[in-house]
């Protein structure tokens, strides 16, 4: 029978099981993000009332609605990114025009 103590009663210390136990707990996502909502409350309490905000990402990650809102965001990245590189490039375009137009207006 496995025995978990010595025989003078003192209880065996198994160093790979808590390497183990600390590396599944450190390297785990859904612990760190944990961990991290944590270190947010205590930052809230304590320093400034925004840190309470970050807790609204554990809405996200709870309902499968949002979270299907944010993968449509972050997938196409570089399209939405080029696309408002268009954006900004058309709207500096037609300043550019009114400032010339209204620059050529006055010198008649």
């Amino acid at each position: 029978m496995l025995s978990l103590s010595t025989p003078g009663g003192e209880p065996k210390f198994y160093p790979s099981l808590v390497l183990t136990v600390a590396v599944d707990l450190l390297f785990d996502p859904a612990v760190l993000f944990n961990m991290l909502l944590i270190v947010t409350a205590i930052l809230g309490l304590g320093y400034f009332e925004f840190f309470f905000a970050l807790h609204l990402f554990k809405a996200v990650t709870m309902f499968p609605a949002l979270t299907n809102v944010v993968r449509a965001v972050t997938v196409p990245a570089r399209s939405l990114g080029l696309t408002f590189l268009l954006f900004l490039i058309c709207i500096y375009t037609v300043r550019c025009s009114r400032r010339w137009r209204s620059s050529s207006e006055a010198r008649v």
